[in-house]
């Protein structure tokens, strides 16, 4: 992601509106009577319009996540490592920074259907997976270590990366980072410009449940560097060294 998020980015909800056809004024002693009506209809139908579009979302993810992802993992720690591992092989990492998408991320069932995002976007779709497998996964704002420090007493704007925190759970002691954008290393490996920073990790519990007047709950984490053994790099080099002393 190239660009600023801000802290309102999953206020991307579209919000499409009910619209009831114009109908002739009911006489005045059923006007009580018909405007009960209306609105219960009009309040059926935003019930079942939310309705379809979790089944949508929650169809598409149980199918994934019951077929291929985690298929065979028995422990909290398999699941995310599946989850990990299939976000990163088969959503593609696009940056798309036009428009609303700079700051919005996409539903996660647009992204699964896509098949590529960026990273607010592989982020988001992580985390409604995860939720779907009984795990809590949290949104991950970070400023990477590259761009310098993070003011924490201000932490709107400054913000051009979007990873997820695992918090402590049953099956998952201690709480960890993953970045779902990385494709080449391992599920536990960040990317270096992630590690030996400050993230302001979002709890998107009211958004799930379809709360989006709450404000989620926000916590500073600082995201640790990795021990050498964890994160590392090897590099071999083959040195021949000629009668002038020129090497190749």
């Amino acid at each position: 992601l190239r660009g600023t998020l801000a802290l309102g980015c999953f206020r991307g909800r579209s919000r499409r509106k009910t619209r009831l056809s114009d109908a002739a004024s009911p006489p005045s002693g059923q006007q009580d009577s018909a405007a009960r009506r209306a609105n219960a209809l009009l309040a059926l139908s935003r019930f079942l319009r939310m309705l379809l579009q979790l089944a949508f979302l929650a169809a598409g993810g149980w199918l994934v996540v019951q077929q291929e992802l985690t298929a065979g993992a028995t422990t909290e720690r398999a699941k995310v490592r599946a989850l990990y591992t299939w976000v990163t092989k088969n959503i593609r990492y696009v940056s798309i920074s036009l428009g609303a998408g700079r700051l919005v991320p996409r539903p996660a069932s647009q992204v699964l259907h896509n098949r590529y995002g960026d990273c607010k976007d592989k982020a988001v779709l992580f985390i409604t997976l995860a939720r779907l497998a009984g795990i809590e996964v949290h949104f991950a704002l970070v400023r990477t270590r590259d761009t310098g420090p993070v003011a924490r007493v201000v932490p709107m704007q400054q913000f051009n990366h979007a990873i997820v925190y695992v918090p402590d759970q049953p099956g998952l002691p201690g709480g960890r980072f993953f970045d779902p954008t990385v494709e080449q290393f391992d599920v536990s490996v960040l990317r270096p410009d992630d590690q030996g920073t400050w993230s302001l990790v979002l709890d998107p519990k009211p958004f799930l449940e379809g709360l989006t007047t709450v404000v989620p709950q926000q916590t500073w984490r600082e995201v640790p560097y990795q021990r050498a053994d964890v994160d590392s790099t090897q590099v071999n080099l083959t040195l021949r060294v000629d009668a002038a002393g020129d090497a190749q």
